[in-house]
C-alpha cells in the first residue's frame, strides 16, 4: 500500500488481509477517515480488507482474482484494464454508487 506519506507494508500491522489493520494503519498514515479511502486490488482478501476497514473497495481482474470472485468478496466494481480502472477512479463516489 502506498500513501502520500509513504510505503505501508505487511509487517507495520498486527493482523494481515483480510483484516482492516493494514488498510486503517494506511488511511491513518495519511490522515484520511477510511470512509474517503479507496483500496484497488486484485485479490478476493484485498475487497475484503477494505470492506472491513469502511473503504471503497475497486477490484482488477488482470492479476490473480476473477470479476466474479472480486464482486462477491465486496469490490463495487471490478476493472479489466488499466484504462477502466483509471475511468472508474476519477469518478465521484457520488457519481460510481449512481451507475452500479
Amino acid at each position: 500500500m502506498v500513501g502520500c506519506g509513504g510505503d505501508v507494508l505487511h509487517d507495520m500491522a498486527a493482523r494481515g488481509k483480510p483484516h482492516p489493520d493494514l488498510a486503517l494503519l494506511a488511511a491513518g498514515s495519511v490522515g484520511v477517515p477510511p470512509e474517503r479511502c479507496v483500496v484497488v486490488g486484485d485479490a478476493v482478501d484485498d475487497m475484503r480488507m477494505a470492506t472491513a476497514a469502511g473503504m471503497r473497495a475497486i477490484g482488477v481482474s488482470y492479476e490473480v482474482g476473477t470479476a466474479g470472485r472480486l464482486t462477491r468478496a465486496g469490490a463495487e466494481s471490478v476493472a479489466d484494464t488499466v484504462e477502466t480502472l483509471t475511468r472508474t477512479l476519477t469518478r465521484t463516489p457520488a457519481t460510481a454508487s449512481a451507475a452500479s
